[in-house]
């Protein structure tokens, strides 16, 4: 090991990552692991981040993604 500090901290900051993951489901239900890859976190966001604006991060690029289209102006808007 190379860099025991490196490595301690991110072992603590995973097991920090998963409490915070089951805080969230517990208080809002089957979200997937978090990440942002998994088809069952990003079925999560695209169907809950009106209702749980609170737990979402709003510069991660999969958040963007998925609320992008209801901000999205139409050419019949114009």
């Amino acid at each position: 090991m190379n860099y025991p500090v490196c490595s301690a901290a991110s072992i603590l900051a995973k097991v920090k990552r998963e409490q915070e993951v089951k805080k969230i489901k517990k208080k809002c239900g089957d979200i997937g692991p978090g990440y942002p890859a998994h088809p069952k976190t990003r079925k999560f966001v695209a169907e809950n981040w009106e209702k749980y604006p609170d737990i979402f991060r709003k510069t991660w690029s999969t958040y963007k993604k998925l609320t992008q289209p209801k901000f999205q102006k139409k050419i019949m808007d114009y």
